[in-house]
């Protein structure tokens, strides 16, 4: 399984040691407030979408990450690819408020993209967000997607965008 590097952050494939990192993450109020639909995870679901990723690891290469700073070894979230609700897989991604604003996000996302197009050969790669949450949508803009398709979401539309390999 693929280990990725960028100037501040070391990305690793998501691990069952992870679980108790992951679920806090997913359950914070700020982070949750757009992430699995606002929904309070149970252990076990957090469990089961580390299983699914590593899955995918071994099937194609593709699965979840954490991110850690290089600096002192922080967790500050989670990046990576999986299947999307559409044909395709997704650019999955969030980072502990604390770190919002840094470009970490950002810094995981281009990894895991270059990964992609680089080390996967991925013809695209999707990205989707609801309409109302502006700093994902944000953040998918400056990646570079441009917008695809709008479908219904627990929060009104989910927009979902694309990137294509370059030539």
């Amino acid at each position: 399984m693929p280990v990725l590097d960028t100037p501040r952050l070391t990305l690793r494939p998501l691990t069952l040691g992870d679980v108790g990192a992951l679920r806090a993450l997913l359950i914070d109020p700020d982070v949750r407030r757009w992430m699995c639909d606002g929904l309070v995870l149970p252990e076990a679901t957090v469990r089961g979408m580390i299983q699914e990723s590593l899955a995918g690891f071994r099937r194609c290469g593709a699965g979840l990450y954490a991110l850690h700073r290089k600096e002192d070894g922080a967790f500050v979230g989670y990046a990576g690819l999986k299947p999307a609700r559409i044909r395709g897989l997704e650019l999955a991604a969030a980072v502990w408020p604390r770190y919002w604003r840094q470009g970490v996000a950002r810094e995981a996302g281009e990894a895991v993209i270059r990964h992609a197009f680089d080390g996967l050969e991925l013809p695209r790669v999707l990205a989707c967000t609801d309409a109302p949450n502006f700093r994902s949508l944000g953040a998918i803009v400056r990646l570079g997607f441009r917008p695809l398709v709008n479908t219904p979401g627990a929060f009104g539309v989910i927009r979902w965008f694309v990137r294509d390999r370059p030539r």
